[in-house]
């Protein structure tokens, strides 16, 4: 089944009277695709199909990568501040045990008024 159209304005179509306009048929616009063209399109659909996949595996592997460096590194953060909070209050408390200890043996000496004897310029 032919089917005859108009194609307009082409510089290339030009009939012979010259006014612009051709007449083609429908077998002439559209040739007939062959199987070995067919059948080379699909394999560069499918190349193509594979490459971007490929390329998406890729990506999502470096992104999980980075996700797990940035874990880790807060990990590490976490953990350094866990241990220098663990040095504070273990300096804290061996101050404060420091001055306890302190504090108390001024104490326990000034109410021990038997073994002091005031110094008296005669002994």
């Amino acid at each position: 089944m032919d089917l005859t159209y108009r194609v307009r304005g082409r510089s290339s179509s030009i009939d012979a009277n010259g006014n612009g306009e051709c007449w083609k048929n429908d077998i002439q616009a559209a040739p007939v695709m062959t199987v070995e063209k067919e059948l080379e399109m699909s394999r560069k659909a499918i190349e193509k199909q594979t490459k971007l996949q490929n390329w998406l595996i890729e990506k999502e592997r470096r992104e999980i990568l980075k996700l797990q460096q940035e874990q880790q590194f807060i990990d590490e953060q976490r953990r350094n501040a866990a241990e220098k909070d663990a040095k504070f209050f273990k300096r804290a408390a061996a101050t404060k045990k420091k001055l306890l200890v302190a504090t108390a043996a001024p104490v326990s000496e000034a109410l021990d008024f038997s073994s002091s004897k005031p110094a008296t310029a005669e002994t």
